[in-house]
């Protein structure tokens, strides 16, 4: 009995001394979590816009692409990053197609766009409507063709088209279907 009460002040001693090492390790765990959190964070963007709205022209003046959204991040690396971005592709100043996603990223002309994005072609009659939709694509803005990697659902007219992977060229209107086609027609 002598021997079990030397051992209860050391016990609790020893429980103290490790809730205290426990809740020191806890607090130095949370301190280097929010030092990486903020090292993340201060990734600062060189400059960044809010409801922006940018046009770009050719040598002639004539407008060749408009991009909009609700914000667009430019870092030192020279990438951007973009919220709600909203791109209208033209031809001979008339708008040709329309590109809208939840976000984007824009590197060296390259432009990655995911979640929810849809292509509409901007035609100037309602029978000739075309839309895509896809979770990701790839557009090279530079020659305005685009790639969509995974699942696109197209509506034109009457039909509606599923495939798995695309390619398309802007500027002729073309568009290759990859695998996996299915359709359906309805006659109006």
């Amino acid at each position: 009995m002598a021997f079990s009460r030397g051992l209860q002040p050391t016990l609790i001693i020893a429980l103290l001394l490790a809730v205290v090492v426990i809740l020191w390790l806890t607090e130095t765990e949370q301190q280097l979590r929010n030092a990486d959190t903020s090292a993340l964070l201060n990734e600062e963007a060189d400059y960044y816009m809010e409801n922006f709205r940018l046009s770009e022209t050719d040598e002639q003046g004539k407008l060749t692409k408009q991009l909009s959204g609700s914000r667009l991040a430019h870092f030192a690396d020279r990438h951007t990053e973009l919220q709600s971005p909203d791109i209208t592709i033209l031809q001979d100043d008339q708008p040709l197609w329309r590109l809208t996603a939840e976000q984007g990223s824009l590197l060296k002309g390259q432009l990655t766009l995911n979640h929810n994005v849809r292509i509409e072609q901007l035609a100037d009659h309602a029978a000739r409507y075309l839309q895509v939709e896809t979770d990701q694509l790839n557009v090279d803005m530079n020659t305005r063709t685009s790639y969509a990697p995974g699942l696109v659902q197209i509506y034109y007219a009457s039909a509606t088209i599923q495939a798995h992977g695309m390619h398309l060229l802007f500027d002729s209107r073309q568009m290759q279907l990859h695998s996996k086609v299915r359709g359906t027609y309805v006659q109006p």
